[in-house]
């Protein structure tokens, strides 16, 4: 099993050109927001933040960043499950000793390996930005830190048992670039960081608060941007308007006019990893040798 799992790690880490596909989507969302739409939020809440308004607005897009990375490049990591399949390696690999269940495992293993460097290079590279700009040194507390890379582990488990599923289903390398490419464009809506989710029409908002990785999201935003809200940039500021940036910006969820525990997020972030790495043992047991 260790085997398969290096073999697994050096097919991705080998490619540059899956590495950067990985990266693709969330430097969509830097160049947006460094080139264009930064200065326009800055605008919104510098009145009562001041000078700590640019840092909270990148803390909101890296949240968002990460969270984008975590799923691409744990998709990206399954490129040798669909390239087994073209080259009729998988063949061989099910015809193994191996147990089924450590086959989809060691596919498993190296997607959140893979999944949680490159998110943990996304946040050094965001805390180092951060720093640069002027972020406050709440922003790079151990408790924080810890914390976000907690998060990080936790929202690359449960994406990778979503796409080892879809992976398994894929049968060609143009069908897998073709996805890789759509996952890189949308996923910065579908995480509320190329738009303000409490700008959204209801029905878009609805639909991102069903799409699991809306939540890893939105925890990551709980913990990165829970700094800017507990310190002096909001103190002057009236509730109501910390509400209104908390609900617009993603940090809470508004359900039936109430706002979503985090425990549920939780809940839904760990319940898919539970579903979805057994549909994928299943999957795997019930392919013939």
């Amino acid at each position: 099993m260790t085997g398969l799992i290096n073999r697994n790690l050096k097919i991705y880490f080998k490619d540059p050109i899956v590495v950067s596909t990985s990266l693709f989507g969330a430097l969509i969302v830097l160049v947006l927001y460094v080139l264009f739409l930064a200065d326009v939020m800055t605008i919104g809440i510098s009145e009562f933040m001041g000078d700590e308004a640019k840092p909270f607005v990148f803390t909101w897009v890296f949240s968002g960043m990460i969270s984008i990375v975590s799923f691409t490049s744990t998709f990206g990591a399954f490129i040798s499950i669909v390239s087994d399949k073209v080259l009729k390696i998988e063949k061989d690999i099910l015809s193994s000793p191996l147990p089924r269940w450590k086959i989809s495992g060691a596919y498993l293993i190296a997607a959140v390996v893979i999944g949680i460097i490159m998110s943990v290079a996304v946040y050094a590279f965001a805390l180092g930005y951060l720093a640069i700009i002027g972020a406050p040194a709440t922003a790079f507390s151990f408790s924080i830190i810890i914390k976000t890379i907690g998060l990080i582990v936790l929202s690359t488990l449960s994406n990778t048992a979503i796409l080892l599923c879809l992976a398994l289903a894929i049968k060609t390398t143009n069908a897998f670039a073709g996805l890789t490419a759509i996952f890189s464009a949308s996923l910065g809506f579908f995480t509320g960081t190329y738009v303000q989710i409490g700008i959204m029409p209801k029905v878009a908002q609805g639909m991102i608060k069903l799409f699991p990785l809306s939540h890893s999201a939105l925890l990551l935003r709980k913990v990165m941007l829970q700094p800017y809200f507990d310190g002096p940039a909001f103190a002057g500021a009236p509730v109501e308007v910390i509400n209104e940036v908390k609900a617009n910006m993603g940090f809470n969820f508004i359900v039936g006019g109430e706002i979503l525990p985090t425990w549920v997020s939780i809940v839904v972030t760990v319940g898919v990893f539970a579903i979805f790495s057994i549909l994928a043992v299943v999957i795997t047991l019930k392919k013939k040798k």
